[in-house]
């Protein structure tokens, strides 16, 4: 009895050891497991975050892209807009050109119609006058003054149409001209980008300074040409524009000839604002360019030195 007691005795203490040893060892194994799951996870999270790094640069590279190509597109339709205006007031210039040549050309032959039957009836009637005065002396020329009588009732009848044409084609040209005023006017209502507009002109103030040839030529490869004031009224609205210290050419020289100022249309002077003192053509070289100073007021200079320059141009 005491055998066996002790038997079971031990074979408890064993199985409580067992028992034990199998309880520390599980929490060990399931605390691994659990370290290697958030393990898992973080690298899993550092990997999401690269790559949306990846994406948020792809992206913004594709705009930075995408606006280049959108600021250059911008530009290039700019650039055809001015393009396209300048060429459609050329046209509008070379088409009211146009009309108003054919109109002129055919109001000039019916005025040379005009005449042409007047002559005509004036030598009938004249004519006529020579046999009724004949007539009178031989009564067998009746019949050729009836039938004169009756031509030039037919020339006056011709002669009263064509003058009706020739009112006709007044008010046709008449208003011909009225309307493509009305449309050159309406081309008017806005300037080119950076143009300021003033009355029915519009000018540009450049932000360079070169010299008075170049000035001139960038001018016509604009369509427009460097300034002519003509009235004081445009004179003060060029100097409200320009801005201290810089001078601006003018569309004035006297190169043909020394001291006859003149436009670059060949008109002589409306107006005048010189300085005192100028035109004063100091210097070896001779000053043939007339400029306008920050102050209001103009002075010749030479012409190679280099300003700024005013463009202008009909709407």
């Amino acid at each position: 009895m005491e055998t066996d007691s002790s038997y079971h005795k031990w074979d408890s203490s064993e199985q409580v050891e067992l028992t034990i040893q199998g309880a520390s060892s599980a929490p060990g194994r399931g605390g691994k497991a659990l370290c290697l799951s958030n393990s898992t996870q973080g690298k899993a999270i550092a990997i999401l975050y690269v790559l949306l790094a990846i994406c948020i640069a792809v992206v913004t590279a594709l705009i930075v892209v995408n606006c280049g190509k959108l600021s250059q597109g911008l530009a290039e339709a700019q650039l055809d807009r001015d393009t396209i205006r300048r060429d459609s007031k050329r046209n509008l210039s070379d088409h009211q050109d146009y009309l108003e040549l054919k109109m002129s050309k055919e109001f000039n032959v019916f005025n040379s119609r005009l005449l042409n039957v007047s002559k005509e009836l004036a030598g009938v009637r004249l004519g006529i006058e020579e046999i009724q005065a004949d007539h009178v002396k031989d009564p067998s020329h009746l019949q050729d003054a009836i039938e004169i009588k009756n031509l030039t009732h037919s020339m006056s009848k011709e002669l009263a149409e064509v003058r009706r044409d020739h009112d006709r084609l007044q008010q046709v040209l008449s208003r011909v001209q009225a309307e493509l005023q009305n449309l050159k006017e309406f081309t008017c209502m806005k300037c080119p980008p950076d143009w300021q507009r003033f009355e029915k002109s519009c000018y540009f103030f450049s932000t360079s300074a070169k010299s008075w040839q170049y000035a001139k030529q960038f001018c016509t490869n604009e369509g427009s040409h460097l300034v002519i004031v003509n009235t004081e009224e445009e004179q003060r609205f060029l100097s409200n524009h320009i801005t201290e210290p810089h001078v601006y050419w003018l569309g004035l020289s006297d190169s043909a000839e020394e001291g006859e100022w003149r436009w670059l249309d060949g008109s002589p002077l409306s107006v005048r604002f010189w300085g005192p003192g100028e035109p004063n053509d100091v210097g070896q070289e001779g000053e043939d360019c007339g400029s306008l100073r920050f102050d209001g007021k103009w002075n010749d200079a030479i012409c190679s030195v280099t300003e700024h320059w005013i463009c202008e141009r009909q709407c």
